[in-house]
């Protein structure tokens, strides 16, 4: 509902408000989801709410390790090394 009524009215609900400063961690296997996270946060920042992202590439192919570091990820072989790193 909240997410309905920024995009329709401009309304900045108390859900996006608790967001602000927020530390948030995506574990992905392509850009996309990076990509994802970071046109979020722009958008987020337009109502003025401010989170840090933080970007973890799962991948061992030499090609998405490549793909996911151009795209600002830190790049680990699994998820539960990654996991264990982020804390």
């Amino acid at each position: 509902m909240e997410a309905a009524a920024l995009v329709e009215a401009g309304e900045v609900g108390p859900a996006w408000r608790r967001l602000d400063g927020a530390q948030v961690f995506i574990f992905e296997d392509t850009p996309g989801g990076i990509k994802s996270l970071q046109a979020a946060r722009e958008t987020l920042e337009k109502i003025k709410i401010s989170i840090r992202p933080r970007f973890f590439g799962i991948a061992r192919n030499p090609v998405k390790r490549k793909a996911l570091l151009a795209s600002g990820a830190q790049v680990y072989p699994s998820f539960s090394q990654a996991l264990d790193l982020s804390i």
